[in-house]
């Protein structure tokens, strides 16, 4: 499965779990994984990779 898969298949088991709005946030985070990762199949991505991204994409406050 590829990241982007993955992605689509999240949202959708967030609906009715938590807000529209918390989902949109996803929907407009979330899409910088594939940006700085590629569209890999899960199993090529790493904790590692994911987090320095994170940490990266976070506003500082």
């Amino acid at each position: 499965m590829r990241l982007s898969e993955a992605l689509e298949i999240f949202y959708l088991s967030m609906d009715g779990v938590v807000s529209p709005a918390t989902i949109k946030f996803y929907e407009n985070r979330l899409p910088s994984l594939i940006k700085h990762l590629g569209d890999k199949e899960i199993s090529e991505v790493s904790l590692p990779s994911v987090s320095i991204i994170m940490r990266q994409l976070t506003p500082i406050i």
